[in-house]
């Protein structure tokens, strides 16, 4: 069965604290966004998720981020 429609995380977050949905997540979901009302339990058997930048159209200012990001790498945890 699938829950309401939500349009942004908080409320998601304000659904599941009401119990009404429950939602797989990302670990660092925990981390930046904890609350003490939802359970944040571990997926110890699923695979990383991989994350890249996604824009709609390229300026100067998106171009500048892109190559921040490249000069930067990744982030190991």
């Amino acid at each position: 069965m699938r829950g309401p429609l939500v349009t942004h995380m908080e409320e998601l977050l304000s659904l599941a604290s009401f119990g009404e949905v429950v939602n797989a997540l990302p670990a660092h979901s925990a981390r930046y966004r904890n609350r003490p009302d939802i359970a944040w339990p571990p997926f110890a058997d699923s695979e990383p998720l991989a994350y890249g930048l996604v824009w709609r159209a390229e300026n100067a200012a998106i171009r500048a981020l892109a190559q921040t990001v490249r000069n930067l790498g990744p982030l190991h945890l």
